[in-house]
């Protein structure tokens, strides 16, 4: 008997996790072993490790530096006045990013045109919703 596309598309997706966990474990393993070698050597220079340091969380860069800005002046330039949302979509699109990051990206957009708008590059126009356009 032969299986159905949904139980053949659950195993081999559960296959595909079970993968990414073995592999995530691997990575997990040679970070302990990194670490235990830098504790090592901290020793050598009678520099014991602080137990109590706080990890430096990092998180990938979405833009580099003035990316985003740039960005948003691009679009401003070609469809202009826009809304914070319409923005978002746009930036969105350009970078290829999951709808996931909608809530981030209208937030960080929302918090550079502010940054812009401070600096008279642009001012918010018409009533109701945040409408950003160019200062001429």
């Amino acid at each position: 008997m032969a299986q159905s596309p949904v139980i053949y598309a659950l195993t081999d997706k559960r296959a595909r996790i079970l993968g990414e966990i073995e592999k995530a474990k691997d990575h997990l393993a040679d970070l302990q072993d990194q670490l235990a070698h830098i504790d090592g050597t901290m020793r050598l220079f009678d520099c014991p490790p602080n137990a109590e340091q706080k990890p430096i969380r990092t998180r990938p860069r979405t833009f580099n530096r003035g990316e985003l800005t740039r960005l948003l002046f691009d679009l401003l330039r070609q469809h202009s006045p826009q809304t914070t949302a319409q923005l978002r979509d746009a930036v969105m699109d350009r970078k290829s990013m999951p709808s996931e990051a909608q809530f981030d990206i209208h937030r960080r957009v929302f918090k550079a045109m502010q940054r812009q708008e401070v600096r008279g590059a642009v001012r918010r126009e018409g009533d109701g919703g945040v409408v950003w356009g160019l200062v001429r």
